[in-house]
């Protein structure tokens, strides 16, 4: 799934967030194990999709893509 790519801006269902999830979990948990070390990094991943879920209708794809949304939720 591309970046740019989400439903309604005013929606975004649950399959456009598992998209999300599928296309960018590795990165994030890359990102996680520098932040954190790799022990944590999990725990990290974890509460930055759970973030991401509970906010997942103030993503602006005019502001950024998805993976710089997600990026900026975990650090």
């Amino acid at each position: 799934m591309e970046d740019t790519e989400s439903a309604d801006e005013s929606v975004v269902d649950d399959d456009v967030f598992a998209g999300w999830v599928v296309a960018h979990s590795r990165l994030l948990y890359v990102l996680a194990s520098r932040e954190v070390g790799a022990a944590d990094a999990d725990d990290l991943v974890q509460e930055t999709l759970t973030r991401a879920w509970q906010r997942r209708n103030t993503f602006d794809p005019t502001r950024g893509t998805v993976k710089t949304w997600l990026i900026m939720l975990l650090l």
